[in-house]
């Protein structure tokens, strides 16, 4: 029999290469492809010429990278290129004539069905795996796209635990108009009264061909929670006219009847979701995300047969259903079980003379292992340096990005390696190294680029040199804390003569790196600005005078790194937003304008930013973490999780134990709250603070303290009592440094000043210095 698929391995299209099939459905063919120009592989779904000849096939096709594109979220897969190309086979030939396709993410994982049926993963996860889903779908939602394919085999979970919502070739296009669920078709000509759709997961109104909004994905999103829960769907027959007949006027059967144990809450949600009448469904996809993430949060507390509706008015369930868990006999201490994955983000975006950087963006990851600290890419964009190892070891290594080459540029050593940069011209490579006999200065050290003799160009060294566009000096950040302020330095390499160009005196701190402009005029610095003002400046200094200007200045917002992009049009920038935000991430910052553009929208964390004239690359290293809290029976040597995080967004982070419990601190809301669990087993419980950050937490004893940073950038140290916290520190703001082992006193230092300790009791008294 004839190989029926379109492509075959090693086809070109465009500038992919076919390495096989991934699989393939009504909507196209899917392969995995190698990206040639990017040396990355990715997942390049085609539409069979047999189908080309539908007009209506072509155009869902290509509404499928519209709608998808559209997205920018890390729960929805990312579509990064669409185009027409004929295929050329082994041979060199052409094939046929131009094929449809379109390049995405590729996802290493199982879709949500195999972790259902083949998997038999659990409930609870099953559930924090939807929530993720949920928060795609809303996002769509937001923008007025409907999905109209939700099924389990459309969504990805990710090795790393993402999932990721597929496949809008059915999407449609809605815009809103003045009810809150009210909406309008737009630009979709699919026939009035067609049946759009995968049967078993159909809402009512796509059985009948009616218009859809939002609330016929939640039908759909409630067919997969079904499910997820009892492991069959909710709407099963032997044929599709049963199967629709079923949607449109029967229940399902019970989900307690197939599931005993599954959570009355869960049941309540899928009821909700399952309504035939759209009005009388849920409303939100947004709102049912934040109910599967409460599930998840409190399943170990939840009754099979009580809803909230049973809770006591305390908000705590009845201590009788509860699960039991015996005190260990010894708590040595809390293991992190963390999923990280520390890679190279390469941000690539075509430039036309018209368009802005990076509104085409691609991002490759070039290493995966999990011990990289610091990156940087050349200026031709074609090599990256990286800094890897720990436990005090490690080794500086050169990846070609085209061909995925890697060379050991210093050998794996013991000792720290810091802040590596490219030359100019790329032949040589810059870093820091502690000086063995002196540990609190970094010396500059300088290598050829693959490997050679080292060399000392400079000492007491504080962060990434900049190098002048000529090549012949560098800036570079020296802290000076004796006298409270950071200088702004210029080395000649030639003469080896240091010039202090600037300082920036306390109590504002330099976050990060200089950067010498392209034309060689300016050298800028971000810049920290302390409470209750506190946010971040990028400072510009003229590299001859030291004369400065501020071209961005913003409350709440923590810029770390910073770095001219080749045309000195735009400077890319890593850093959070207090308020909307927990991780840093990329952004673009123009010049002279100062208008700040987000690139990155994800749940990872982005630092030590470099950029290259190659395609207009930005290098960055990327972690991830899926973090639950662990503890170990010493005299049996094992160990039992005592939180079933599911979300890296909401991993547990910043621990302290007490005896009997366990306070760390987890996303919850819009801010980092602090939570009290107990070591043999429970329900985790808030404790009760302002609004804010909570971003420290020590125990001493049986006491804790934590630091809270609120709203108004104000950072003081609390002390938990109970389920409630008390201020002990009420100064212009401090930061917590530690505890004493008995828990009767706490060090900490001003945000303020850049030296000193304090220390004051804990139940109050005076701080001494």
């Amino acid at each position: 029999m004839a190989d029926a698929r379109t492509l075959h391995p090693e086809d070109q299209i465009a500038h992919y290469r076919v390495v096989g099939p991934l699989g393939s459905g009504g909507m196209g063919e899917v392969y995995l492809a190698k990206d040639q120009s990017l040396e990355r592989s990715v997942a390049l779904k085609v539409l069979p010429y047999e189908l080309t000849r539908s007009e209506d096939r072509v155009r869902r096709f290509v509404q499928e990278a519209k709608s998808a594109s559209s997205l920018n979220h890390p729960n929805i897969v990312t579509i990064y290129e669409i185009g027409q190309e004929p295929v050329k086979s082994v041979s060199g030939t052409e094939d046929s004539g131009p094929l449809h396709y379109m390049s995405m993410e590729l996802i290493t994982g199982k879709t949500l069905g195999a972790k259902i049926h083949e998997e038999k993963t659990d409930l609870r996860t099953l559930i924090g795996y939807l929530a993720q889903a949920a928060e795609g779908i809303a996002k769509a939602h937001a923008v007025g796209i409907v999905h109209r394919d939700l099924k389990p085999g459309n969504i990805m979970v990710s090795d790393d635990g993402f999932a990721k919502v597929l496949d809008f070739g059915l999407a449609k296009l809605t815009e809103k108009t003045s009810g809150p669920n009210e909406a309008t078709e737009v630009a979709d000509r699919t026939v009035d009264g067609a049946v759009m759709g995968t049967v078993s997961y159909m809402s009512p109104e796509q059985v009948q061909g009616k218009p859809v909004d939002a609330r016929s994905d939640i039908f759909s999103f409630g067919a997969i929670l079904y499910e997820a829960a009892t492991r069959q769907r909710p709407f099963a027959a032997d044929s599709n006219v049963e199967i629709m007949h079923k949607i449109l006027h029967e229940k399902p059967q019970p989900v307690e009847e197939l599931n005993e144990h599954a959570p009355a809450e869960l049941r309540r949600v899928i009821r909700r979701c399952l309504a035939k009448q759209a009005e009388q469904r849920a409303q939100s996809m947004k709102d049912i995300a934040i109910e599967l993430r409460e599930i998840v949060d409190e399943y170990d507390t939840l009754s099979p047969s009580a809803t909230s509706a049973t809770i006591t008015g305390s908000g705590v369930a009845p201590v009788s259903s509860r699960r039991r868990i015996p005190m260990l006999p010894v708590v040595i201490g809390l293991a992190l079980i963390t999923v990280v994955a520390v890679l190279f983000g390469v941000l690539r975006g075509r430039k036309s003379e018209t368009s802005q950087p990076f509104q085409t963006m691609r991002l490759t990851t070039e290493t995966n292992r999990g011990d990289v600290s610091a990156c940087a890419i050349s200026p031709d964009g074609r090599f990256l340096a990286y800094v890897a190892g720990k436990s005090g070891q490690a080794t500086l290594r050169v990846r070609q990005v085209a061909t995925g080459s890697d060379v050991e540029v210093l050998p794996m050593q013991d000792t720290s390696l810091e802040f590596p940069c490219f030359t100019p011209d790329g032949n040589y490579l810059f870093y820091c190294r502690r000086k063995p006999d002196a540990p609190l200065y970094r010396q500059l050290m300088s290598v050829p680029s693959l490997g050679g003799q080292e060399q000392q160009r400079g000492f007491d060294v504080d962060s990434r040199v900049a190098f002048s566009p000529d090549g012949k000096r560098v800036a570079f950040v020296r802290g000076v804390p004796q006298d409270k302020y950071n200088a702004l330095l210029v080395l000649d390499l030639a003469t080896h003569k240091e010039k202090q160009l600037a300082t920036v005196p306390g109590p504002s701190q330099v976050t990060g790196p200089a950067s010498w402009s392209p034309d060689g005029k300016w050298i800028t610095l971000p810049v920290v600005t302390p409470p209750p003002a506190g946010g971040s400046v990028i400072r510009m200094f003229d590299a001859e005078t030291g004369a400065t200007r501020d071209i961005f200045e913003r409350k709440g917002m923590f810029l770390s790194d910073v770095a001219w992009l080749p045309d000195g049009k735009d400077l890319a920038v890593c850093g959070f937003d207090l308020g909307t935000m927990v991780t840093n991430q990329v952004f673009l910052l123009s010049y002279p304008a100062g208008q700040l553009r987000r690139v990155t929208n994800d749940f990872n964390n982005y630092q030590n930013v470099t950029a290259g004239a190659g395609d207009e690359a930005i290098a960055a290293v990327r972690s991830s973490g899926l973090m639950n809290v662990y503890v170990t029976d010493i005299e049996k040597g094992q160990e039992r999780a005592i939180t079933a995080t599911t979300n890296p967004e909401q991993s547990p982070r910043a621990i302290a134990a007490t005896n009997d419990r366990v306070y760390f601190v987890a996303l919850r809301g819009d801010y980092p709250g602090l939570f009290s669990q107990p070591v043999a087993g429970g329900d985790a419980v808030q404790v009760a603070t302002p609004p804010g950050y909570v971003v420290r937490v020590a125990a001493g004893g049986e006491t804790v303290v934590f630091r809270l940073v609120d709203p108004h950038q104000q950072s003081h140290v609390w002390k938990v009592e109970g389920n409630s916290a008390r201020q002990v520190t009420t100064g212009t703001g401090e930061d917590l440094l530690a505890i004493s082992p008995d828990g009767g006193l706490i060090a900490f230092s001003l945000t303020d000043s850049s030296t000193g300790v304090w220390v004051q009791p804990t139940d109050g008294g005076q701080a001494k210095l």
